[in-house]
């Protein structure tokens, strides 16, 4: 399981205390650059409760020799259009103006990569992610915007993710059918969980339930 998003979730799982306890500790796909092989990652925490964020409160490292190591991902740049750049930032042809909050936030993205195209958002503050990292997270509002510099400030590019590449941020198929206008749709996905975590998490569950069920057979 690749992620294509960084995104803090807490999940809840319950089950009949007369059932044994679900297997939910994840283990990662990494590469360890250290043993030169791939390996499936252990969680090391930081802190003396182990509750938090990646990065934050945890890392993963390497079970070999405990060297932290980073996760396989989808860089986000594999499910964007990036034939379609968008509106120069003062030329939209929606007609809606961007905020100068917006525009002081794009300078400082194209100061920060240098020129490279990436993702903006403000969600209380600015997020900038690079096109081969995994977006942030998907809110129930548009949010994230793809943003191509050009050498002069006022030719740079700007716009908003569809709805089709929001879907495909959040791991949905291509084919996967979201109903409803664009604002309807990236609503659904924002309030959506990613299917890859979702199907993860009930495979474990049904592992111990086709578990109890074989001991039951016998």
């Amino acid at each position: 399981m690749h992620a294509i998003i960084w995104r803090v979730w807490c999940y809840l799982v319950f089950w009949l205390r007369d059932l044994p306890v679900p297997d939910l500790d994840l283990h990662p796909a990494a590469f360890c650059e250290y043993c030169a092989c791939d390996i499936q990652t252990v969680r090391s925490w930081k802190t003396l409760f182990k509750w938090g964020e990646y990065r934050e409160q945890y890392v993963y490292v390497c079970p070999r020799c405990a060297r932290e190591v980073e996760p396989f991902f989808i860089p986000v740049a594999s499910v964007l259009n990036l034939d379609e750049p968008g509106d120069t930032l003062f030329h939209r042809t929606s007609g809606k103006v961007l905020v100068k909050k917006t525009i002081d936030g794009v300078r400082k993205g194209i100061e920060h990569f240098q020129g490279l195209p990436f993702l903006y958002a403000y969600y209380h503050k600015p997020l900038y992610r690079r096109l081969n990292e995994p977006v942030g997270t998907i809110t129930t509002a548009d949010r994230w915007a793809l943003v191509h510099p050009s050498e002069r400030f006022e030719e740079t590019r700007f716009r908003m993710l569809t709805p089709y590449e929001v879907k495909l941020c959040m791991g949905f198929s291509a084919c996967y059918q979201v109903l409803g206008t664009k604002t309807e749709e990236v609503w659904q996905l924002g309030n959506a969980v990613c299917p890859a975590v979702m199907a993860d998490i009930l495979k474990r569950c049904v592992a111990v339930i086709a578990s109890v069920g074989k001991q039951e057979a016998a």
